[in-house]
């Protein structure tokens, strides 16, 4: 161990015995080692050799030093290999970035946001407002298509997003419904990420829009006929039939007839 590490190691074990007292380190268990790492990493925001530095000192710690019964069932190894760094946009290290290093950082924005700067302030500002990742990245992907849509040409520079508006807007959902044939949820998607495009980073709210809604399709419930039912509750027996003949008999709902029963 070179001379430069033994303070952080002591550290690290320091640490660790502050957050388990007033256990004493022959008492800890498997338990109170494990979830010690990630909570660990997140309040010092430790990197992936700073996290495995962690793992190698409790190791020294709990069992050449204490010899603690439940150090030995950690997979040490596991959680060094959980220490490579995370990407950038795995949520976990995304949340802890500011808004603006994260989109950055991504790779996903890479490309599309210098050449249209419009997605970058909807990706930043999406995140100041502690949107889930994965939203974030779903506006972003539909207003790139709407964009893209408008005649961009690959360049934002050309476009004049003043002159967008209810009718581009209008005539994209149109096309997603016509000549792309998506689902009715896929195109309500895309409509709440341009809302949010025109009235959080435009700011200019849509007015009402008129365009072809995309077709939901019929869902017609399935009924079993007096002889079916029949059939398949003679096909139960004991408790599960009882169940059964509850929730039939009465109306209940499924947890209804659980807790009866």
């Amino acid at each position: 161990m070179p001379a430069s590490a033994r303070r952080w190691y002591v550290q690290r074990a320091e640490d660790f015995v502050a957050a388990v007292r007033p256990k004493r380190l022959s008492e800890v268990s498997t338990e109170d080692i494990t979830a010690f790492f990630p909570r660990y990493a997140r309040e010092k925001r430790l990197n992936d050799w700073q996290f495995r530095q962690t793992v190698d000192a409790l190791q020294l710690l709990l069992i050449d030093l204490a010899q603690a019964a439940a150090a030995r069932a950690v997979d040490w190894e596991h959680l060094r290999e959980s220490g490579r760094e995370l990407e950038a946009t795995h949520p976990t290290r995304a949340a802890a970035m500011t808004p603006d290093a994260a989109v950055e950082a991504s790779p996903i924005y890479a490309r599309s946001t210098v050449t249209q700067p419009l997605l970058k302030r909807l990706a930043m500002t999406l995140r100041a407002e502690r949107y889930a990742l994965r939203t974030e990245q779903t506006y972003v992907d539909w207003c790139h298509r709407f964009l893209q849509f408008c005649g961009t040409g690959g360049s934002d520079e050309s476009l004049n997003t003043d002159a967008l508006g209810a009718a581009d807007v209008e005539r994209f959902l149109a096309h997603l419904a016509t000549a792309r044939n998506v689902s009715a949820s896929t195109q309500n998607q895309a409509l709440n990420a341009l809302v949010y495009l025109f009235r959080r980073v435009l700011r200019r709210p849509l007015d009402e829009m008129q365009f072809r809604r995309a077709q939901r399709p019929p869902r017609v419930p399935v009924v079993l006929t007096r002889d079916e039912v029949r059939a398949l509750l003679a096909a139960l027996s004991d408790t599960p039939q009882l169940l059964a003949r509850l929730l039939y008999g009465t109306g209940m709902r499924l947890m209804e007839g659980g807790a009866a029963v």
